[in-house]
């Protein structure tokens, strides 16, 4: 149980590094080649092989908040999310969000970072739909059913699967209908 957490973990932090890749500037800024800035970050630094050097900021790459809306009710099915805001978070139970400095394995990425509630909270209205009217949010939960339904008005990009498996469930009254046993 314990590494499908640190697996799903992986795969959030994975997402956001493809995230943060999307969000930094493509504009040629530097007047000589890239690999040079890269061999004179890594001479000045001692390497000591701790984890921390090995998170970057995001500051210069991601807005701040990084706002992420979720499809229903904090739910364990999020909990992935709630784990990278750190220390400080604040709850505006008004607005149905939480938010906080964003951080990973303990160190702070150098962003904040917001996670919104769905479903009662946005009016019941799809994910998709909510981003299209909400330009403030930049990632948003969407079922892969609910994206292919949904992609000629409102089309979204998959990034990740959080979950190995859908947590939906049939359920059904077996006093009102007896005769069924199985799907």
């Amino acid at each position: 149980m314990r590494n499908r957490t640190w697996y799903r973990l992986s795969l959030v932090l994975l997402a956001f590094s493809l995230l943060a890749t999307a969000c930094g500037d493509d504009g040629d800024d530097n007047s000589g080649g890239g690999d040079d800035d890269v061999a004179s970050d890594s001479g000045d630094s001692g390497d000591s092989g701790s984890d921390e050097e090995a998170v970057v900021s995001l500051a210069d790459v991601c807005p701040s908040p990084l706002v992420i809306q979720t499809d229903w009710f904090p739910e364990s099915e999020h909990a992935a999310l709630y784990n990278l805001i750190g220390d400080g978070y604040s709850v505006d139970s008004d607005n149905k969000l939480v938010s906080g400095p964003m951080v990973a394995g303990g160190v702070d990425l150098g962003i904040d970072f917001e996670v919104r509630a769905g479903g009662p909270a946005i009016g019941f209205s799809p994910v998709a739909a909510h981003m299209y009217t909400d330009a403030s949010v930049h990632i948003g939960y969407g079922s892969t059913d609910g994206q292919i339904l949904r992609h000629a008005d409102t089309p979204m990009l998959s990034v990740m699967a959080p979950l190995e498996k859908n947590p939906q469930m049939v359920m059904w009254d077996p006093v009102a209908h007896p005769n069924v046993e199985t799907l």
